[in-house]
């Protein structure tokens, strides 16, 4: 039993996605993570940063679905 928990455990982790959303004010930081595996966890990717200024939940969503892609 121990054994199959881990194999899920090892595949949901391989397969998650993560991206950071982060506001101050009526600004809001999206960004996207490289996923390093279960044992290394995920990575900023900084260059792909989006910052939105009061943005529309519409518009946010879209970013966020973004960053995932």
């Amino acid at each position: 039993m121990l054994e199959e928990s881990s194999d899920a455990v090892l595949a949901y982790n391989v397969g998650v996605q993560s991206v950071g959303i982060s506001a101050e004010g009526r600004v809001v930081r999206i960004e996207p993570t490289r996923n390093l595996g279960p044992r290394n966890g995920f990575e900023p990717i900084s260059d792909h940063e989006v910052t939105l200024d009061t943005p529309q939940p519409l518009h946010l969503g879209h970013a966020v679905l973004a960053a995932l892609a």
